[in-house]
């Protein structure tokens, strides 16, 4: 018998919250892909934002992402950041 556990709806609408807070805190780069937050432990998450990399040329059209921006982020019950490493500073609008 195989039991398959599922995280709750609430974990997962905190690793959403904690995801847009990063964003919000570094901005929108440019290739903008995506943000995702995994919990690794406690109240701790790992944030990797994701951008587009364009890898065409004249035979074909690849596109894949790349992970530019990478933290470890401590956060409360509601995912408000409390602490990164590293600190996340604004550099997109």
């Amino acid at each position: 018998m195989t039991t398959t556990i599922e995280p709750s709806k609430s974990k997962v609408k905190t690793d959403s919250v904690v995801a847009e807070s990063v964003i919000k805190k570094l901005g929108t780069p440019p290739n903008y892909f995506k943000t995702k937050a995994i919990n690794v432990f406690g109240n701790w998450y790992r944030v990797n934002v994701y951008t587009n990399i364009d890898a065409s040329n004249e035979e074909r059209i690849i596109k894949r992402s790349s992970i530019n921006f990478s933290y470890l982020v401590e956060a409360d019950k509601e995912g408000n950041i409390l602490d990164s490493k590293p600190e996340i500073i604004k550099q997109f609008e």
